[in-house]
């Protein structure tokens, strides 16, 4: 499964495009525990969201997420998170 076909990532992001220019800033859990705390960065103003995770899946996709900081995220949207 990549991170794009997480239910609440296309709701969140849309299709992202080569030249879509949102970078992830930080990644953190959230204190109702099945959200991604984000903070995404497009050019030079940075804006925070939530992402639906899933209580089963939130570790993973914060570690993911947490090693691609600085990155795009039409590439971050490819990584593979293990079921």
């Amino acid at each position: 499964m990549q991170l794009k076909d997480l239910p609440d990532w296309s709701n969140r992001f849309g299709l992202l495009e080569l030249s879509d220019p949102r970078v992830l800033k930080s990644a953190e859990s959230s204190a109702m525990g099945h959200f991604a705390r984000l903070v995404i960065a497009s050019k030079g103003v940075q804006y925070f969201t939530l992402l639906e995770v899933g209580s089963g899946k939130i570790k993973k996709v914060l570690s993911v997420l947490k090693a691609h900081i600085g990155r795009p995220l039409h590439e971050i949207a490819q990584l593979e998170i293990s079921d």
